[in-house]
């Protein structure tokens, strides 16, 4: 059995581990990032991204323009219940910001992302797929990662985990995950008028619903149950245009077209109790009890 010996290892080549491993590198540190999958790495992932301000910023730092990923800003976020009295609008020059954030194409995003780590040289192990995490008995600093695919073991000194938290620490059961039979439809709509820079989060009885402007279209987030999500996709464009426009109601105007449309689960995960022991170990991007959306 072969041992590679490095001083970090990222796993995980996805955005947070590309931004990881060039935050490293701004600093001097030198990392290697281990990926399951296997050159050329392509994504087809449709999601659209909303990063706050803050995160543009780390970005920035990082010498990764936004542009090249054709975001577009976010400066007004509207709030609202469908069928109740009010609303909340939240502005960037309430808070003298040029921008609440950006809404950037997943695929994109992680695109710029990737070709920046390659430019800077960043060693990138493919075709790696990560069984467990275990500290070694012989040098309780070093944390020793074996692959399933190759059957290696590679030494590290530190290793980050930005997978979204599925490897198996020292024999530790997987993350606990909460499922609440929620189902999120995804998608892009054109509406009338065209959408402007704001955003809409609209909650609903069924869920809520989200609106992030982008360009001549919105991205849309639409929570409901699991057996309605499964229905409401078969549904014909024109009926499901319908439906989205019950649930949403007209603030955002008339929705015209739709596509590119499929659903994820709502899912909660959560630390398990050796991960946060190993802490001083290894960092992870999962945040505990926080909602996530994962594809099917």
């Amino acid at each position: 059995m072969s041992l590679l010996k490095r001083k970090i290892i990222i796993i995980g080549g996805g955005p947070v581990g590309c931004a990881v491993a060039l935050a490293l590198r701004s600093i001097g540190l030198e990392s290697s990032i281990v990926e399951e999958r296997n050159q050329p790495l392509k994504s087809t992932d449709g999601r659209t991204l909303a990063l706050s301000y803050n995160s543009h910023l780390v970005l920035e730092r990082l010498g990764i323009n936004l542009k090249n990923s054709r975001s577009f800003p976010i400066d007004e976020i509207h709030i609202s219940d469908r069928g109740n009295f009010g609303r909340s609008i939240v502005r960037a020059s309430d808070i003298n910001l040029p921008s609440l954030g950006y809404a950037v194409r997943f695929n994109d995003f992680y695109q710029n992302l990737y070709s920046e780590t390659k430019e800077r040289s960043i060693e990138i192990l493919h075709g790696i797929k990560v069984a467990r995490v275990d500290n070694d008995p012989s040098n309780p600093k070093t944390i020793s990662i074996e692959s399933e695919a190759t059957v290696e073991k590679i030494a590290a000194n530190l290793v980050i985990i930005a997978d979204g938290g599925s490897i198996n620490l020292r024999g530790d059961a997987p993350p606990r995950e909460t499922d609440y039979g929620h189902q999120a439809i995804v998608g892009l709509v054109k509406t009338k008028p065209t959408p402007s820079s704001r955003a809409f989060e609209r909650f609903t009885d069924s869920g809520p619903i989200a609106l992030l402007p982008r360009g001549e279209e919105y991205a849309f987030v639409w929570s409901c149950g699991k057996d309605d999500a499964a229905k409401i996709l078969e549904l014909p464009d024109e009926s499901f245009l319908s439906r989205l426009q019950d649930a949403f109601g007209d603030r955002a105007g008339q929705f015209l077209a739709v596509r590119e449309k499929y659903h994820t689960r709502c899912v909660c995960g959560s630390l398990t109790k050796h991960q946060r022991a190993v802490s001083s170990f290894w960092a992870t991007p999962l945040r505990p009890y926080t909602p996530s959306l994962r594809r099917d």
